[in-house]
C-alpha cells in the first residue's frame, strides 16, 4: 500500500498544473500515518511533519516544515491565499503567445472574453474546493486532470480565435487588392486627353440600337439603290471596253455585286445569322461560294476565318505589329481549303493564283515588279504545257488545236493593310498586269465585304482548276508537312 500511495503522490505532483512541484519525489504516507494526521492534535502533527522523511525508491526526499496555520486545516489542502497566489503567478497572458501578429485592437475583445471565462472557472473551482475538503486523493487527481484539460481547451480556443482573426484580416486585404485592381483597370481603359475618338464603355455597346424611323429607312433604301445603279454602270462600262478577259469580267462583276446578289447557300444561315437575307440562295446553282468535295461545316469555318481578317488586321495595328504576314497566312489557309474542296490537292497542277506580301522597307514598284515576274513565269509554264509556242518577239507561231487556251492568272498583292487584286492573261505573251480593285482592311464597316472579296478571288481559281481536274496527273510524291 505504501508503494501505491507513493505512486499516486508522484503522479499528482507531476500532472496537476496548479500544485507546487518538487525536484524529488515525496515519500509515501502509510495508512497509520494518514489516520494519525487527521486524528492527532496540531502540536503532534507539527512535530511529526517536521521530521525528516524516510528514503523512498533509493532517494532521499526533501523535508518540508509546515506552519501552524496550515496544519490546523487539512494538511493536504491548500488555503485560499495560497491558491490565489499560484493562480496569479501561473496565469497565462496573451502577450506570451507568438501568434499575436494582428493588431491588439482586434484581439482585445477576444482576450477579455477568455479572461472572463477563466475567472468564472476559477470561482467555480474555489467553491468546489470548499465543499469537497474531505474528498479522497482519487477525487483530487480527477480534479487536477480536469483543470489541466480546461487550460488546454482555453489555450486552443485562443489560438483558433487568433487564426480566425488572421483569416478575416487576409480576406479584407484581398478585397482591398481586388478593388484597387478594378480601379486600375478602369483608369487604363480611359483614353488620354486629346484623343480624337470618343470613349466607348461596355454598357454603351450592349445597349440595343434604336429602331430607325420611317424616313431613315426610306433614305437608306434610296442610297442603296443609287449605289446599285452606280455599280451596274461600272460593269457595263467594263463590258463595253472589249479588252477584258471573260473570266476577268466575271470576277469584276462578282466583286461589284457581292452585297446585292445571292452568293452562299441558304443552309449556311445558322452559321452566319447576321448576314443580309439577300446573300443566301435557295438554289445551289445560284451560289458562288459553296462546298463540293468537303462537308459544309468545313466550308463554313473557312469562310468565317476569311471574314475576320479585318478584325485581326486592326488588332495587329493596335499593338504595333506588321499586318502583311497575317493577311498572307489567312489567304493561303483559305487557298488550302479550296484545293481540298476542289478535289485536286493530290494532283499535279500549275497554280493560277499567286500571293505576294510586301516586306518592311519595300517600295510599291518593287512589289509590283515581283508580282509581275512571278505571274509571267507561271504564264510561260501554262503556255508550254498547253503547246503554245512563242518566238523571241513574243508572237505565237504554233499551238495545239486539241488543247484548251491558257487560263487567266490571278494575283493578290498584300501591302501594309491593303489587298490589291490583279490579273494577267497567260494566253497573250505581251499582256501586262491589270488592276481590278483594292481593299482596305482598316475600315470596320467593310470587314464582311472585304472578306467576301478574298473568298471570291480564291473561288475563281478553284473553279478553273476543278474544270480541268480530269486532265491532271496524280501526284505520287508525299505531301509536305506544312507545320514542319
Amino acid at each position: 500500500m505504501n508503494a501505491i500511495y507513493k505512486l499516486k503522490d508522484t503522479v499528482v505532483g507531476y500532472l496537476s498544473p496548479k500544485r507546487q512541484r518538487t525536484t524529488e519525489p515525496s515519500p509515501a504516507t502509510s495508512a497509520t500515518e494518514r489516520d494519525a494526521l487527521f486524528l492527532a492534535p496540531p502540536a503532534e502533527q507539527e512535530q511529526e511533519l517536521g521530521e525528516v522523511a524516510p528514503i523512498a525508491f533509493g532517494k532521499t526526499s526533501v523535508s518540508y516544515t509546515l506552519t501552524t496555520d496550515l496544519v490546523t486545516q487539512n494538511g493536504k489542502k491548500r488555503t485560499r491565499e495560497e491558491f490565489e497566489f499560484e493562480e496569479e503567478s501561473n496565469a497565462l497572458c496573451p502577450d506570451d503567445s507568438i501568434s499575436q501578429v494582428i493588431a491588439r485592437s482586434e484581439s482585445q475583445g477576444e482576450t477579455e472574453k477568455n479572461s472572463e471565462e477563466e475567472e468564472s472557472g476559477d470561482e467555480d473551482e474555489e467553491e468546489g474546493e470548499d465543499e469537497e475538503e474531505g474528498s479522497t486523493e482519487e477525487s483530487e487527481l480527477k480534479e487536477s486532470e480536469d483543470e489541466g484539460s480546461d487550460v488546454e481547451v482555453a489555450e486552443e480556443e485562443e489560438v483558433l480565435d487568433l487564426e480566425n482573426g488572421d483569416e478575416d484580416q487576409e480576406l479584407e486585404e484581398d478585397e482591398e487588392e481586388a478593388e484597387d485592381d478594378s480601379q486600375d483597370d478602369n483608369e487604363d481603359s480611359i483614353e488620354p486627353e486629346g484623343s480624337s475618338e470618343p470613349i466607348v464603355y461596355e454598357d454603351e455597346e450592349i445597349e440595343a440600337t434604336p429602331e430607325p424611323t420611317a424616313e431613315e429607312k426610306v433614305a437608306e433604301f434610296l442610297a442603296r439603290q443609287a449605289e446599285l445603279e452606280s455599280r451596274k454602270q461600272d460593269i457595263e462600262k467594263a463590258r463595253a471596253a472589249g479588252d477584258w478577259h471573260p473570266d476577268g469580267l466575271i470576277l469584276y462583276e462578282r466583286l461589284m455585286m457581292r452585297s446585292f446578289e445571292e452568293i452562299i447557300p441558304i443552309g449556311w444561315r445558322m452559321d452566319f445569322p447576321t448576314l443580309p437575307e439577300v446573300l443566301f440562295a435557295r438554289e445551289k446553282e445560284n451560289t458562288f461560294i459553296n462546298a463540293n468535295y468537303l462537308i459544309e461545316g468545313r466550308a463554313c469555318r473557312a469562310l468565317q476565318g476569311i471574314l475576320k481578317v479585318g478584325v485581326g488586321v486592326r488588332d495587329k495595328i493596335l499593338v504595333g505589329r506588321p499586318t502583311e504576314k497575317f493577311i498572307e497566312k489567312q489567304i493561303k489557309d483559305y487557298i488550302k481549303w479550296s484545293e481540298q474542296d476542289g478535289g485536286y490537292h493530290k494532283k499535279r497542277f500549275i497554280p493560277v493564283l499567286t500571293v505576294v506580301a510586301a516586306k518592311l522597307g519595300q517600295s510599291t514598284e518593287f512589289i509590283t515588279k515581283s508580282m509581275t515576274n512571278q505571274m509571267q513565269f507561271l504564264a510561260e509554264r501554262h503556255r508550254e504545257y498547253l503547246g503554245v509556242h512563242v518566238n523571241e518577239d513574243g508572237v505565237i507561231y504554233s499551238m495545239d488545236a486539241n488543247k484548251r487556251a491558257p487560263p487567266l492568272l490571278y494575283g493578290i498583292i498584300v501591302a501594309q493593310h491593303f489587298a490589291i487584286f490583279v490579273t494577267l492573261d497567260s494566253a497573250d505573251p505581251k499582256a501586262t498586269l491589270r488592276s481590278i480593285e483594292h481593299f482596305d482592311f482598316t475600315k470596320k464597316n467593310m470587314d464582311v465585304w472585304n472578306g467576301f472579296a478574298l473568298a471570291i478571288m480564291v473561288v475563281m481559281a478553284r473553279n478553273y482548276l476543278m474544270s480541268i481536274k480530269d486532265e491532271l496527273e496524280t501526284d505520287d510524291e508525299p505531301e509536305s508537312d506544312v507545320d514542319a
